[in-house]
Parts: C-alpha cells; sequence; structure tokens
C-alpha cells in the first residue's frame, strides 16, 4: 500500500511485480554507470587544459581496440537487458492452470467485474440449511394446489422418490452447475467515505465492491471494453493492460500477501478518467467464495427458488 509522501515503487506483492522492480533497478545502475562514465570523458576533454597542463599528446589520432571497446561493450548489456525484458514478458503470459477467472469490463466511468464459478455445490449447501422446504414440498395442500405448468411433469416423474431426494432433485434442475456473478465497482464520493466504502477508506481511492482474487493461486484478468479504451493495472501486482474496444486481453496474478491493492485507469478515457480508481481484495479460497455464497446465493438463490417453485393458486 502506498503512503504519503513516498518516493520509490510501491511493494511488490507477485513474483511479476519483484522480478519488474529488480530489473528496474538494475537498468538504473546501468543508465548511472553510463551517465557517470561518459559525463567523466567529457569533463576531461573539455577542461583537458586544467588536468593536464598543456600535456596533451595531440599526436595520438585514433586507437582500433579502445573504438572496439566502447561499441561492443553497450551491445553486450543491451543484449542482456533485452534477455531479462523477454523473460518478464514470458512471466506475464497466462499459461494454463488458471484457479480464478475475473472479466473486467471498463465503462465510462467504472468498472464491472464478472465472476465464473462452479455453483452446484453451494445451492446444495442452502438446500441443507433450509430443510423447511422438505415439509412444504410435502404438504397435500400444496400438491392439490398445483405446481406451475413447467415443473408439472417432473414432478410427476419422481413421485416414487423422497421427500428429501424430490426436493433436491427439483433444486438440482433448476440451479445451473456453473453461475456468472457480476458487481459494479463505483468510487466512493467523498461525503460518503465513512459508510459506502469496502475497505480502503480514502479520498479518490474507495470503491463499493472491490475485485476479489484468490491468494497463492492464478488469477486470470480478462479486460475488456464496454465503449471507450481504458486500462486495467495495479501496482503491486505488476500488471498493467489495456482495455481496447473489440479485443479482449487477459494477464495473470498470483499474489503471495493478503490484503488490499490499489490500482487505476492508465488510460484517458474522458471527463470522469480520475474516478475510475481499482481496488483488489486478495484472500485465501474458502473466503472469497465464502463472500459470494453468503452475498449471492443466501440471498438471492433462495429468494429465486422461492418465487420459481410457489404453488399457483387454482
Amino acid at each position: 500500500m502506498s503512503y504519503w509522501g513516498q518516493v520509490g515503487l510501491l511493494d511488490p506483492k507477485t513474483d511479476v511485480a519483484e522480478s519488474l522492480v529488480m530489473y528496474n533497478d538494475g537498468v538504473l545502475v546501468v543508465i548511472a554507470s553510463v551517465l557517470i562514465l561518459v559525463g567523466w570523458f567529457l569533463l576531461v576533454i573539455l577542461s583537458h587544459n586544467m588536468f593536464f597542463k598543456g600535456m596533451w599528446d595531440q599526436s595520438i589520432e585514433g586507437h582500433q581496440a579502445l573504438e572496439v571497446c566502447w561499441t561492443v561493450a553497450p551491445s553486450v548489456v543491451l543484449v542482456f537487458l533485452g534477455l531479462d525484458s523477454l523473460k518478464n514478458l514470458y512471466n506475464m503470459e497466462v499459461g494454463s492452470s488458471v484457479a480464478f477467472s475475473v472479466e473486467a469490463v471498463g465503462h465510462q466511468w467504472y468498472w464491472e467485474y464478472v465472476y465464473i464459478i462452479e455453483s452446484k455445490s453451494w445451492y446444495k449447501e442452502v438446500f441443507d440449511h433450509y430443510c423447511f422446504w422438505c415439509s412444504f414440498l410435502l404438504n397435500e395442500n400444496t400438491f392439490s394446489s398445483g405446481w406451475k405448468s413447467n415443473y408439472s411433469l417432473i414432478y410427476t416423474g419422481l413421485w416414487g422418490l423422497s421427500s428429501s431426494e424430490l426436493a433436491w432433485s427439483l433444486l438440482e434442475l433448476y440451479c445451473p452447475s456453473v453461475c456468472a456473478i457480476r458487481h459494479e465497482s463505483y468510487m466512493v464520493p467523498d461525503s460518503m467515505l465513512d459508510n459506502k466504502s469496502f475497505g480502503v477508506s480514502s479520498r479518490l481511492v474507495s470503491v463499493t465492491k472491490p475485485c476479489f482474487l484468490f491468494l497463492g493461486e492464478k488469477n486470470e484478468i480478462k479486460v475488456s471494453t464496454a465503449d471507450v479504451m481504458h486500462s486495467w493495472g495495479v501496482p503491486e501486482f505488476g500488471v498493467k493492460i489495456d482495455a481496447v474496444p473489440g479485443r479482449l486481453n487477459c494477464v495473470k496474478v498470483i499474489p503471495r500477501t493478503p490484503g488490499f491493492s490499489v490500482g487505476v485507469c492508465y488510460e484517458l478515457c474522458g471527463a470522469g478518467h480520475s474516478a475510475m480508481p481499482i481496488v483488489c481484495f486478495v484472500s485465501n479460497r474458502d473466503t472469497v467464495l465464502g463472500y459470494f455464497k453468503k452475498n449471492v446465493v443466501e440471498m438471492m438463490g433462495v429468494e429465486k427458488f422461492r418465487e420459481c417453485f410457489s404453488p399457483i393458486n387454482t
């Protein structure tokens, strides 16, 4: 996390970010060495009267070995810097074995996050917590009043099952095995920082809902846009990827430190460009999935179940 008056780079929270920080330090060492060496030669040439007191040997017109050295040495340095840069680019590739996939869609001027999650086991847990549906299904008055026409045939075919098996069979047919959970992430205004921000309560940084990521696992961020160009970047993760209309760009994030990480939109996308902060919440798998389960399944899934399977009046 950044702090007021910070001069250096942010603390890296991924291996990619650490490699980029080390690469930056190495390049700075090379640049400083070149500047010192070239500046020293330039100072000596321009001030030779003071340094050599008129004893400058002007008979030397060339030195083949010296010219080869100052041509080859910078080339070798550039080759090593290029190889290190290519290695970093290769490490940024997503590859296989993705544990969690998040789609970040840029809008003017907010971010939308979409999570694709296997949810069948969630609904099974919800079913176990709401066992009163078994007694609800066994009520003869409920059966006599009739079900919605879409499920009348299913009920007839499952008549021979027990009450719990019947209830779960109906629920299993209704519930998808994979669900898409989406939410918008807006910047919280200054007047609402105390009660509307999630985790980070700072001006121009707080958002209504962050981007959730797994700790210590490969997270794939799919960045796209619904209007103009945007750019999704978090310095502590060492990632910055453009959201180009008509394209889907991907980047991986393997966080090794839990907590909140902050980024911004790095592409000038209009008048509200400064109102598109990025906040990522990193925690273990159980915590992240538990948040989704609590706020999506128990609050929405059961209500949809009740609405879809409620008896109709005849």
